[in-house]
C-alpha cells in the first residue's frame, strides 16, 4: 500500500519512472531536455540502470550507500528526482556536446549529499501534479 508502483517485480514500472524523470528534467531545465531530445536521448535510454539499481550503479559505493539510505528513509520514489539532478548537474557538457550519450556514460563520481540537494531544489519547483504523479 505505502509502495510506489515502480518498486515491484516487473519491469515495465521503471519505464514509467524513467518518462517521470524525462519530464522534471523538462520541468527543471527545458534548454537541456530540448537538447537531449534533439539527440533522441530519452531517460528510458540514459536513466533505466539508475532506476532499477535505485542509484546504486553510481561509484563510490560509499555514496551510493549514502544515496540508498536517504531513498529508504525518505521514499524509494526519490531517485526520479536524484536521476534528474544527476543529469541536470551535468547541464554544461551535456549542452556542449554532440554526443551527450557519451558524457552521460561517464559520470563523475557521485556525491550522494550534492545529488539529494539538487534533487530537492528540483521537487521544490515541480508542480503539484507531476509531483503527485511521482509519488
Amino acid at each position: 500500500r505505502h509502495c510506489p508502483f515502480y518498486l515491484n517485480k516487473t519491469i515495465d514500472a521503471v519505464h514509467v519512472a524513467c518518462g517521470l524523470i524525462d519530464e522534471t528534467v523538462a520541468a527543471a531545465d527545458p534548454e537541456l531536455a530540448q537538447h537531449l531530445c534533439a539527440h533522441a536521448l530519452s531517460a528510458r535510454i540514459y536513466a533505466f540502470p539508475w532506476v532499477l539499481s535505485l542509484g546504486t550503479c553510481f561509484p563510490p559505493l560509499s555514496q551510493a550507500v549514502a544515496l540508498l539510505d536517504f531513498l529508504f528513509t525518505q521514499g524509494v520514489h526519490g531517485i526520479v528526482a536524484c536521476a534528474a539532478a544527476r543529469v541536470c548537474s551535468m547541464r554544461t557538457p551535456l549542452l556542449a556536446s554532440q554526443r551527450p550519450m557519451q558524457v552521460l556514460q561517464q559520470l563523475p563520481p557521485m556525491k550522494a549529499a550534492d545529488v539529494v540537494a539538487q534533487a530537492g531544489e528540483i521537487t521544490e519547483r515541480l508542480e503539484w501534479g507531476l509531483l503527485e504523479r511521482i509519488r
